[in-house]
């Protein structure tokens, strides 16, 4: 039997950790203000929300949630085949890359996330989700007006000189904004809806739609678009019983779809507006991360390692565009991300769990043609975050909505799957002159085991914090002795190594600096800038000819396409 009072916090704890992990940053203290901040957040929520779940672990027995369990211990699995068979280092695995961190532990997080929200059975969850995602978007529409006017309270560097949100990129806050105005589109077009909520919510959308223009990312207005005709079908559907005005509806979106898609590859009439410089090179990183696929098919590279094999994966026309020296270390793109670090495995299980979201989608659909504002909030929210993920990298403070949301749709399918919810029965005549049954409360061995959980969670996701936050203060310091510490400091990241080594260089200080390069290449033989450095300071200092030669046959083997390197000795 389920206890309601564990429920109701688990709710709450998806609801804040949602809310929390897209909101915090670390401006001040760390060298990374938004990734390594959000990830130590979304660690102790996720371990907590996962143990107060398995606290009813009898409800994992029952038929609604067997395919749930079976896909994220599959997803689990997969993860933990990479890390075990992959030679990439051990602690970038496992905290990920810097200013990506999206490493075992994060999408262990993200997992746990998920499965906590799909078992979650509140008849109000649904709307604390959208409730929560609204406060967000309120609060970086009202950031972006203060960075928008140079009143920015926060202490970083904004070289892109404009909005970033509390998602650090222009890129990733206005592909969120572009959700919100979505969810507010749904939630005005509610029949409950009254004028002065309609007028607040386009009030909303205005100001949203200004500031995702001011951003000059086109991902806002691609998920706006596609989130709008989301929310159409389902409004077309509610106000015609005719089937066939549904078909038309979906028609039409579909080839005005198909147009604009292939104007974005420059074909047909849309190209010249649709098509962007930038999908060209998402087409070279894409092409990328297909050959690692193909190169490690079953268990991928190593979870957040596909940097360390672009150079090698590249096709030749890169070297044109983007250019021989532009590398990046995601693909720009969750699902091919997925296989180029995980494997196969992990993006069949990835697509076998989005499956599950559609599933239900489906029977929401078939048993009802009501325009149920917040199902419909959520479904054109989480269809705009996977349309907005094939073109974009799995941000922390993103990916947390599509796998909560992913969740959430399958808790709103079971929980709504009678017509009349028991919140709403009415009371039968063998029910009156009863008293009313006493709240459950939550088992004190539940509080103990979510509060343990999450400090375990915690614990764990602190020492990438800690690190990050001593690279900070030791740059601050200028002290060589507090750098080459930091630089050094677990868990070790090759970005940390190459980024202190030179700091050094530019202040002359080449032998601690070959110091610290030395033990980069020993921590990450596959890291092509810890070998370039060593190379480098061959150049100024003197080196052991072989120690030179090793650097360059190594910079040549992991830039084999690379023509600078040809003439080097």
């Amino acid at each position: 039997m389920r206890n309601k009072s564990i429920d109701t916090a688990i709710a709450w704890l998806l609801v804040v950790a949602s809310s929390f992990v897209a909101l915090f940053l670390s401006t001040s203290s760390n060298v990374d203000p938004v990734n390594v901040p959000k990830m130590l957040v979304m660690g102790p929520f996720a371990f907590a929300a996962m143990a107060l779940t398995l606290s009813q672990w009898r409800v994992l027995l029952t038929r609604e949630v067997r395919w749930v369990t079976i896909f994220t211990v599959l997803f689990f699995l997969a993860m933990l085949a990479s890390v075990i068979s992959s030679h990439a280092p051990m602690s970038q695995m496992l905290f990920g890359t810097f200013g990506r961190n999206t490493g075992f532990l994060t999408y262990l997080s993200l997992l746990f996330i998920f499965f906590s929200t799909a078992l979650v059975r509140s008849d109000d969850f649904s709307r604390k989700l959208i409730k929560a995602l609204m406060f967000v978007g309120i609060v970086n529409v009202f950031y972006g007006v203060l960075q928008l006017t140079r009143h920015d309270p926060l202490p970083w560097n904004n070289t892109y000189r404009t909005i970033l949100g509390t998602f650090g990129n222009p890129d990733f806050v206005s592909a969120f904004l572009g959700m919100t105005v979505v969810v507010s589109l749904a939630l005005l077009s509610a029949k409950s809806a009254g004028w002065k909520q309609r007028c607040a919510y386009f009030a909303f959308i205005a100001l949203t739609l200004f500031e995702i223009k001011k951003s000059h990312a086109i991902q806002g207005f691609a998920v706006t678009v596609i989130g709008v005709a989301v929310i159409g079908f389902f409004l077309v559907r509610s106000r015609f019983k005719s089937i066939w005005a549904t078909i038309s509806y979906s028609a039409l979106i579909g080839v005005v779809g198909f147009v604009a898609l292939m104007g974005s590859l420059q074909k047909g009439p849309l190209s010249q507006i649709m098509y962007k410089v930038s999908i060209s090179l998402r087409g070279e990183y894409w092409a990328a991360a297909i050959n690692t696929t193909k190169s490690h098919p079953f268990f991928g590279v190593g979870m957040d390692s596909f940097g360390d094999w672009y150079r090698r994966e590249r096709r030749p026309s890169a070297i044109g565009l983007p250019g021989v020296n532009t590398v990046v270390n995601t693909a720009h793109n969750v699902f091919l991300d997925m296989a180029a670090n995980g494997g196969l495995f992990l993006l069949i299980s990835y697509v076998l769990i989005l499956s599950l979201g559609t599933i239900a989608i489906v029977r929401v659909v078939r048993r009802t043609r009501d325009f149920d504002a917040t199902f419909v909030a959520i479904v054109a929210a989480w269809i705009a975050y996977q349309a907005q993920s094939v073109i974009s990298i799995n941000q922390i403070g993103l990916a947390i909505w599509g796998w909560v949301l992913t969740g959430a749709l399958i808790s709103y399918e079971i929980v709504t799957r009678s017509k009349i919810s028991p919140v709403q029965a009415p009371p039968s005549s063998s029910s009156k002159g009863r008293s009313k049954v006493p709240p459950q409360s939550m088992p004190a061995s539940s509080v103990l085991l979510a509060s343990a959980a999450g400090i375990i969670g915690l614990v764990i996701s602190l020492p990438a914090f800690v690190a990050d936050s001593h690279m900070f203060t030791a740059l601050n310091s200028q002290k060589i002795e507090l750098l080459q510490k930091a630089a050094s400091a677990w868990p070790k990241d090759s970005y940390r190594f190459n980024f202190a080594a030179q700091t050094l260089i530019q202040n002359s200080f080449n032998e601690p600096a070959l110091t610290l390069v030395r033990e980069a290449v020993k921590f990450n033989p596959d890291n092509f800038d810890s070998w370039n450095l060593i190379y480098g300071i061959s150049l100024q200092t003197p080196i052991p000819e072989s120690e030179k030669a090793e650097a360059l046959k190594r910079m040549k083997e992991l830039d084999p396409l690379n023509p600078n390197l040809k003439n080097l000795k």
